[in-house]
């Protein structure tokens, strides 16, 4: 990618619900249904931080372990004060934004097969089309992963049952391409399987995944390749109360093993 102007660069919203609502889909022991999630969002996070047009990643969470680890990765963590599903959230989280004037996208939590590139490529259709937003569908087409629009005025999330017909119809237009780990959100075990015979995952949730032995074997779609996991990797989880926007959060390192996501 050729030189990024500051201006172009956007400012990447990912709101997480806490950790005892998050990923009630995912036919897991809810421990590991917890940790799970805590992998997903720092394998997004650090995808999204790695991305050329991104200069800030902001997780929008109530939960001060997620708002620890979103701060241990370089992110900054909104805690959400908001009443009324993910919708009202991020109209408010967008709101509070440190920088509320430009380019502003809007990002699930649940991406952990995301490459950064694939965010550059999304971002990237925006800033050289006529559109003043964007919107990735999921993989299956009803869903939406990514919001982007070059004013956070014009953002007006519509997330939901079929949220990609929404959205374009109210004037976003639709990335195209590939962008598969971009696509593929995490809801359920299948969608787990289906990412895993795709694409190779973000380290910590690969460490998770073999830690877990939930596929002690996973076959591409050709059948003929199967995914490695990584050695030993780690999390960031944290401690500390709930804060104001400005204020420091604790956090410590906590080994993706295990000890720590089996029951």
């Amino acid at each position: 990618m050729s030189t990024v102007k500051a201006t172009q660069r956007f400012v990447t919203l990912i709101p997480a619900k806490g950790l005892t609502g998050a990923k009630r889909r995912l036919e897991v022991d809810p421990k590991q249904r917890r940790a799970l999630a805590m992998c997903f969002l720092a394998d997004a996070v650090a995808a999204a931080s790695r991305a050329q047009l991104v200069k800030e990643v902001v997780v929008l969470t109530p939960d001060p372990s997620l708002g620890g680890l979103a701060g241990s990765l370089g992110a900054t963590w909104l805690p959400d004060q908001a009443v009324g599903g993910l919708n009202a959230a991020v109209r408010d989280g967008v709101r509070r934004l440190r920088h509320p004037v430009g380019h502003v996208a809007v990002m699930v939590a649940d991406l952990p097969a995301l490459d950064a590139s694939e965010l550059d490529t999304a971002l990237g259709q925006l800033l050289d089309s006529d559109s003043g937003r964007l919107c990735v569908e999921d993989r299956s087409g009803g869903g939406t992963t990514l919001l982007a629009a070059r004013e956070a005025r014009a953002l007006v999330p519509q997330f939901g049952e079929d949220s990609a017909a929404r959205h374009h119809e109210a004037g976003f237009s639709l990335a195209t391409g590939a962008l598969l780990g971009l696509r593929l959100d995490v809801d359920t075990l299948d969608d787990l399987r289906r990412a895993a015979a795709l694409r190779s995952f973000g380290p910590v949730t690969a460490r998770a995944l073999s830690d877990l032995r939930l596929f002690e074997r996973v076959n591409r779609v050709d059948g003929r390749h199967s995914i490695s996991f990584p050695r030993r990797g780690s999390i960031l989880a944290a401690r500390g109360r709930h804060p104001s926007d400005d204020a420091h959060v604790r956090s410590e390192e906590v080994p993706v093993g295990a000890d720590y996501l089996r029951p």
